[in-house]
């Protein structure tokens, strides 16, 4: 049986699950993203690992500036770090509640006992939501809570940069570094 890998992605300001995407490409741009501690202990942190426990704020890799925030309702988004509510954009990085190895979940600071969740089974295009007072027990929410780190799919070229426009940010990266990069003059 194939079994297919999925990814949380940035799509037109909401977060979603897609399907793994090839490396080199704007998909998997869209698919990387940027964790900062609100905190860093004395340590240091090595690795998205040293994270858990800590609270963290998600950085769009590909619009600086941009966090993922809880949106209204139920719902995950991208907003603009100067105009979002920083308790909406802090979560904490804890154990995925699946217990499973390696797993994380994103429990969410501004509201006690309410994690980022996407339902199950997976599909692409999924949107992500925020589900709160979890029933323990519930195998179909653990899954859904749980999620796995991973090393980023795109890494920063040294002749990147960023544009700043009043719409927002862009993360400009030279056009060799993509397969499917597409522009116009």
């Amino acid at each position: 049986m194939w079994e297919v890998s999925y990814v949380l992605s940035n799509s037109n300001q909401t977060i979603t699950m897609e399907v793994l995407p090839k490396p080199e490409t704007q998909a998997a741009v869209a698919a990387t993203f940027r964790l900062l501690a609100t905190a860093v202990s004395e340590a240091g942190v090595l690795g998205p690992e040293d994270l858990i426990g800590s609270q963290v704020m998600i950085k769009l890799f590909d619009f600086p500036g941009m966090l993922v925030t809880q949106g209204t309702g139920s719902s995950i988004a991208v907003q603009d770090s100067s105009s979002t509510d920083q308790a909406a954009s802090t979560f904490r990085l804890v154990y995925g509640v699946d217990r499973k190895p390696r797993s994380v979940s994103l429990r969410l600071e501004s509201i006690k006992g309410c994690f980022v969740y996407s339902n199950q089974p997976l599909k692409a295009e999924m949107k992500l939501r925020v589900e709160c007072n979890p029933d323990a027990t519930d195998e179909k929410f653990k899954r859904g809570a749980s999620f796995r780190l991973s090393k980023a799919m795109i890494q920063y070229n040294p002749l990147s940069f960023v544009m700043s426009r009043t719409q927002g940010n862009f993360f400009l990266s030279p056009l060799n570094s993509f397969r499917d990069e597409t522009y116009n003059v």
